[in-house]
This record gives structure tokens, C-alpha cells and sequence, in this order.
């Protein structure tokens, strides 16, 4: 059985909320271990992609791909929508308002922290994190669940 810990799957949920057209952190998961490498676009590959000058390429390379499953980094749409629906349950119709009209065209998600970020709303802002963790952790279960990985826990 694969053991995922808690800080694992935290790893993966950044991964799955970032976008493949910004240059950044992607991974790997191993099918067997659980393990997760990870690099950073254009400066660290991590260590168990076969290098194409090795000797045995072809034979690495299959055995990676056998071993490895890449976390997907599938854009801020998910996010996106974990505003919306935070939006949509608060109880305070001001700042509903507000964040509507702060979650509309380029830069939605920073002119979001920032309503959150006035001293009134601190209590807001702190229910935002819980919401948008709790979301992210579930997306990354569900990834885990659907690429056939049994997940276990660990109790921290």
C-alpha cells in the first residue's frame, strides 16, 4: 500500500493548482513509494529522469515512465472557482459585493487577498485559507484516487 503524508499531498495540491504556461516547480510520484521528486523549469530536473546521454536511455526511460506518474499542473480554474464558492457563502452581502466585483478580469486572485487582507475582515481572510486549503487537499486526493494510488494517511 502507498503511504502519502499529509505534507505529500500538500506538495501535490500546489503542483495541481499551478499553470503549465508559468515556469516553475512540476513532480513526479512514484506508483510504488509514494516518493515525489520535483524540479524547477529551466534550473533543477530531478534526479530520476534519465539523462538522454546515459548509455542505456531508452531501457531508464521506460523504467521511469513504469514507476513515475507526473503531477499535472492544471491552472488556476479550480482556484478560481473556490473564490466563487467562498463568495457565495458568506453571510456579510458588503463584502460579497466587494469581492465579486474584486474577482473580475487579470489579477482577480491578488485584488481578492487584498479586500481580504483590511483589518475588518481578518476573520474572512482566515476562513478563506481553511476553505482554500481544505479544497486544494481534496483536489489532490481525488488526482491521487484517479491515478489508481491508495492513499493512507498518516496520522501526524
Amino acid at each position: 500500500m502507498t503511504t502519502v503524508s499529509k505534507s505529500d499531498i500538500e506538495t501535490i495540491a500546489e503542483i495541481l493548482d499551478s499553470r503549465p504556461d508559468v515556469p516553475g516547480v512540476y513532480g513526479y510520484i512514484n506508483r510504488e513509494t509514494g516518493e515525489i521528486g520535483l524540479g524547477v523549469d529551466g534550473e533543477h530536473r530531478p534526479d530520476m529522469i534519465p539523462d538522454e546521454e546515459d548509455e542505456n536511455y531508452d531501457e531508464l526511460m521506460d523504467e521511469f515512465e513504469r514507476c513515475w506518474v507526473e503531477i499535472p499542473r492544471q491552472g488556476s480554474q479550480s482556484a478560481y472557482h473556490d473564490m466563487q464558492k467562498f463568495i457565495e457563502d458568506l453571510k456579510d452581502e458588503h463584502l460579497q459585493d466587494l469581492l465579486w466585483v474584486a474577482i473580475q478580469g487579470k489579477g482577480s486572485f491578488g485584488r481578492f487577498r487584498f479586500v481580504l487582507s483590511q483589518p475588518e475582515y481578518s476573520e474572512q481572510l482566515q476562513q478563506w485559507n481553511l476553505f482554500s486549503s481544505q479544497c486544494q487537499y481534496e483536489r489532490a486526493i481525488e488526482w491521487l484516487t484517479k491515478e489508481s494510488f491508495i492513499v493512507e494517511l498518516e496520522v501526524a
